[in-house]
């Protein structure tokens, strides 16, 4: 269990809500926290030496036509085994590559707020997604979940961490209820779930992040179309009810309002506090009373860790270095502007008057008292946890395969009610063409004459409907970052219904 400096009230939009609502979020929680309902799952992050890669882009090169024809037929092929193959044989490749993120150090145990803090292009978003272990680049160094490596940990717990970009993407032909529902529906063991729970849950979410008038509204409705704060809490509501042990949230709050942002920041701590969850995020702008909630931050800047520790002692620990916080700053404000050497403040003869780049911030933090007690902590946390990776779930999804099945079917079948107007246009197209193509070639000779004319109406027949197919690929793919947030079905089962 954590320890919490201040037990953070609850937010206001639960004093709305029922208490057989409030029962069912209980219910909820019990039934993400183990397979049994009393089981507690406590995942906690770990990083040590958490460097993440990518390939250096300094200069792209621009084909002309020409030249692309040509390049077709063998130098790109040539250029490509080369590229691949021989520089990894020979090493060559590393010098292309650059640091995204150097030697980063940390612990976030199950109970604890993480607050991420940088200005824009520093490194936030490609931290998160790496907490998340959905990144794509390379990476190097510790990175485990209860002890747990990353790279078994995805394999075999692959729902309990969850990742929610700065953009929402949903699916716009469904209302948002449809939406609570899946992801409820997905996240609830059978044992447990009913229907009135579930629509008591989708009532809940709404009071709880304002969005019950939204409910019933699809995503691209042209009376009533959802705003981009509503959308922003739907995303929030969809994270929350997927159950997962490790919550990633990148500038969630982007497009609230301060006192929805706040209520946003109150449900998390609750629901944190609550379920042991282990929870990252960063926020923009965030005032003091935002700041509070957190009891662990960590500051980036252009891919160096300025610091990590606790959230109350941040403050003093650039002040002690000479740094020096201007009137009105919020302590967030405070931590954001120190790298910036335009807009920081410093003492004349500290050592933060000395300090240039941030390798000499992240070297300066590597020798602190704070960053040798984190040292202390981590092999304490991994001491406690080494004989503990049994107590975790080591189910992947929550449904069998067959009820996954069934599930994603009531899915498909809610897609298609919801942009019915484009399988009428199809179906209607398709009977006026039987119709029209009927008419044309009928009664055909049944010698050998009218065998190659059947043959170019069987061609026809086909292609045509390959044809009328293709506005499905383009929605399998936009649905793919849905049902990559989600995760709680499996991509299999979700392929077999397309």
């Amino acid at each position: 269990m954590a320890t919490q400096t201040a037990k953070p009230e609850a937010p206001d939009n639960m004093s709305t809500v029922d208490p057989a609502g409030l029962d069912a979020v209980k219910t909820l929680l019990r039934s993400q926290n183990g397979a049994d309902g009393s089981l507690a799952k406590e995942i906690g992050l770990a990083f040590r030496g958490l460097t993440v890669t990518a390939p250096s882009a300094d200069t792209v090169q621009v084909k002309t036509l020409p030249h692309a024809i040509l390049n077709t037929f063998g130098p790109d092929q040539f250029n490509f085994i080369r590229t691949r193959l021989f520089s990894r044989a020979s090493g060559s490749g590393a010098a292309n590559t650059r640091n995204l993120l150097s030697d980063f150090n940390g612990l976030v145990k199950s109970g604890e707020m993480l607050f991420v803090l940088g200005r824009p292009g520093s490194g936030c978003s490609t931290f998160l997604r790496t907490a998340a272990n959905r990144s794509s680049l390379a990476v190097s160094g510790d990175l485990s979940y209860a002890s747990i490596p990353a790279s078994e940990f995805g394999k075999t717990h692959q729902r309990e961490t969850i990742y929610l970009p700065e953009e929402d993407r949903h699916v716009a032909c469904l209302p948002t209820s449809q939406t609570i529902r899946f992801a409820l529906r997905m996240s609830l063991p059978r044992s447990i779930r009913t229907n009135k729970m579930i629509e008591e849950l989708v009532v809940v979410f709404g009071k709880m992040f304002g969005i019950e008038h939204a409910l019933g509204t699809p995503w691209a409705g042209l009376s009533s179309p959802v705003s981009g704060g509503e959308r922003k809490r739907v995303s929030i509501a969809e994270v929350l009810a997927a159950g997962s042990s490790v919550q990633c949230f990148d500038n969630s709050t982007r497009g609230l309002d301060s006192s929805t942002a706040l209520d946003f920041v109150k449900a998390l701590r609750v629901l944190t506090d609550v379920g042991q969850r282990t929870t990252l995020a960063t926020l923009y702008q965030a005032g003091e009373n935002i700041y509070s909630h957190f009891d662990k931050v960590l500051l980036i800047d252009q891919g160096y860790q300025v610091f990590f520790g606790h959230a109350d002692k941040a403050r003093a620990y650039f002040e002690e270095l000479g740094f020096i916080q201007i009137p009105g700053q919020t302590t967030a404000e405070f931590l954001t502007t120190v790298p910036d050497p335009e807009q920081r403040r410093t003492q004349p003869g500290s050592p933060a008057a000395q300090m240039r780049s941030p390798r000499d911030m992240a070297a300066a933090f590597k020798a602190s008292a704070m960053y040798a007690q984190l040292q202390i902590e981590m092999k304490s946390y991994e001491r406690e946890t080494a004989g503990r990776a049994n107590l975790i779930p080591t189910s992947s999804y929550n449904l069998p395969c067959p009820l996954q099945i069934w599930e994603c079917l009531r899915r498909e079948s809610q897609l298609v009610r919801g942009q019915l107007r484009v399988y009428q246009i199809k179906w209607i197209t398709t009977i006026i063409l039987c119709l029209v193509v009927g008419s044309a070639y009928y009664d055909l000779s049944l010698t050998g004459q009218g065998a190659f004319t059947r043959g170019g109406i069987l061609f026809f027949a086909l292609i045509l409907n390959g044809w009328l197919q293709f506005p499905e690929l383009f929605d399998a793919h936009t649905n793919r970052a849905v049902l990559e947030r989600q995760g709680q079905s499996s991509p299999t089962m979700y392929t077999i219904l397309q």
